[in-house]
């Protein structure tokens, strides 16, 4: 008995000196061979005794105290000075006499790369332009590929090490970001850190927050169909919370991404679910991220490529939507329908870094952007067609324009087509009096470019979301030119990134679409605990809209008015991860009819118009 009293006694006084053992403990992205972001405030973090002290101490000059919480996270915040190659190094010291030194840190420019398999894809993948290229080491990059881990919760911390580029390490890498940074460094004459997060077969949802699918009924329910929902493992946000919670602190330039290939099954949600993901990741990691991304290539499903196409068309609508976002078109590298993934990925980061260079820095690069329908004109059995960024006109690659079809309303034919400048004239003896035109939208990805070589985007004229020319259907010409609006409280400003949401909360609005930003709006207080008034008056009659979130509290007070599900604005609340989002509806009202909104609903009834009368 006494031997084994002896025995816990020593066991329980081991176990208190360990836990008494001080600890210092870095993320792994701060590292030896890491690139930290150029001429930023950047922040440094890591995990010590709680309540302790910590110093942190930089080769180039900077020191930052800090002082762990009672969860042991310490954070400081450490000017970076201008990029180069010398090599850094950076101390960080506690009270309780833990030290650790991060040695050779590059100061340049580090970019996100994350997607699905077309992203990950390396040159041990079989990708054809990167065997070679990935054969000789490039000093100016350095590269940190995020493990594939989903997870339940946002995760604090990964595997992974800073690696050279050299052979070895190039070869698994991400071959678009191989390429993208390669342009990068060598035009910036700056290092280059890529931080490869990609993961093959992924949906987009499961790279969004969880709280985005769950407060949407309409997201939630695509999910709950979609085929991705019953796989072991994988849920909204699994991908977001294990590989990209745990780089949000971390400063990046920028991300390119290049997936869309598992959203075919519920394509129609796309444009809005990636809308919702890039505004989303900007809030995480706290700054406007440039957001360039691949339109996913043709592919024979075996019987066609419908879903594909409409993909593709979702993410033009969000280039055109989203700011400091950019699409390039990579079909004209398309050697086998057949096959998922195009094995020349070298197009592919040079026209994404062509958008960086050009964007993000300034750069001279000449014409990067992709010519795009704008709009149409039927003139007797012709259909004559004009583009934007068609500057310089457009060349045809071959004998003769491939891809177009047009139609009679009733069915699509197959069309000839001549190029007299900047416009695309299309006809087919089939059609007397056509009504729309479609290019590309389907397996053959087309043979017209623009004088730089970047290919026409595929479009089809009888679907407005892509019209340049033609608002989204919440900016509907319909609209009044004025309407008076009765509230208690409210204040008139104008909706645009930024604008906050409420008059008693620091909520700004993000994600707000093209089509109704810069209308003027009428703020309220938002709350659940009062009941929200809005009247609405249309002295001249048109289409008024209201933008509330669609549940049971707001429902009521608006039957009998159309709900938009494409067109919603998120603003941020005081949790991060608890986004709110509300959607617009529209109602044709009569010349001086008058409308009263009542609810209970936390975001009560938000009316747009081009111009606004308080009273």
């Amino acid at each position: 008995m006494t031997k084994r009293l002896f025995l816990l006694i020593a066991g329980l006084l081991i176990w208190l000196g360990a836990a008494a053992q001080p600890f210092l403990k870095l993320p792994a992205l701060i590292d030896d061979g890491m690139v930290l972001q150029a001429g930023e405030t950047v922040t440094l973090w890591g995990w010590t005794d709680p309540n302790t002290p910590v110093t942190v101490e930089t080769s180039w000059g900077e020191k930052a105290l800090a002082k762990s919480d009672f969860s042991s996270l310490w954070k400081v915040r450490i000017k970076t000075p201008a990029a180069s190659f010398d090599a850094h190094s950076i101390t960080i010291s506690t009270r309780r006499k833990m030290s650790v030194t991060i040695k050779d840190v590059l100061i340049g420019q580090v970019w996100l790369c994350t997607g699905q398999s077309n992203m990950n894809w390396s040159a041990a993948s079989g990708i054809k332009d990167a065997l070679e290229a990935t054969r000789k080491p490039n000093p100016a990059l350095r590269l940190f590929t995020v493990p594939r881990k989903g997870s339940a919760y946002p995760q604090e911390d990964i595997k992974g090490c800073w690696s050279p580029c050299d052979s070895a390490s190039a070869r698994v890498f991400s071959a678009v970001g191989f390429f993208f940074g390669s342009r990068l460094a060598e035009e910036l004459k700056q290092p280059v850190g890529l931080i490869n997060a990609s993961w093959g077969g992924t949906p987009v949802e499961v790279w969004m927050r969880p709280k985005l699918i769950e407060m949407d009924p309409s997201l939630k329910a695509g999910w709950t169909a979609s085929q991705y929902s019953r796989r072991e493992g994988w849920a909204p946000g699994c991908a977001y919370n294990g590989m990209i919670a745990p780089l949000t602190r971390f400063a990046a330039a920028g991300a390119i991404w290049y997936q869309g290939e598992s959203n075919r099954g519920n394509a129609e949600l796309y444009a809005r679910e990636f809308a919702m993901m890039i505004e989303d990741w900007r809030l995480a990691f706290g700054r406007e991220l440039p957001f360039y991304f691949v339109q996913i290539a043709p592919k024979d499903y075996k019987g066609g490529d419908p879903q594909g196409a409409l993909v593709r068309e979702q993410q033009q609508y969000v280039e055109l939507t989203v700011p400091k976002t950019g699409i390039v078109d990579i079909s004209d590298h398309v050697e086998d329908v057949t096959d998922i993934h195009p094995k020349y990925k070298k197009p592919v980061g040079d026209r994404l870094a062509a958008y960086a260079l050009a964007e993000v820095y300034g750069k001279p690069v000449g014409k990067y952007k992709s010519p795009r329908y704008a709009s149409m004109e039927i003139k007797k059995n012709r259909v004559v067609v004009s583009f934007t960024e068609a500057e310089g006109g457009l060349v045809c690659r071959g004998n003769e324009i491939e891809a177009l079809e047009i139609g009679d309303g009733a069915s699509f034919y197959p069309a000839q087509g001549i190029l007299q400048g900047d416009k695309l004239v299309v006809w087919s003896n089939q059609v007397r009096k056509p009504v729309a035109v479609r290019y590309a939208f389907g397996l053959n990805p087309g043979n017209l470019a623009d004088s730089a070589g970047n290919p026409v985007l595929p479009f089809r004229s009888d679907n407005p979301l892509l019209s340049a020319s033609k608002p989204a259907p919440a900016a509907d010409k319909a609209a009044p030119a004025a309407v008076q609006v009765g509230c208690e409280g409210g204040q008139v400003r104008t909706l645009k990134n930024g604008t906050p949401f409420f008059t008693n909360r620091k909520y700004p609005a993000v994600n707000v679409p093209a089509s109704i930003s810069g209308m003027q709006m009428v703020s309220i207080a938002g709350g659940s605990d009062v009941e929200h008034v809005v009247r609405i008056t249309c002295p001249q009659g048109g289409l008024v809209r209201v933008l509330a979130r669609d549940n049971k509290r707001s429902a009521p007070a608006l039957e009998g008015w159309e709900l938009h599900p494409d067109v919603s604005v998120t603003y941020t609340t005081n949790d991060p991860q608890k986004p709110g989002m509300v959607l617009l509806w529209t109602r044709k009202f009569r010349k001086g009819e008058s409308v009263t909104l009542r609810g209970n609903d936390f975001c009560g009834f938000t009316v747009l118009a081009p111009s606004i009368e308080l009273k």
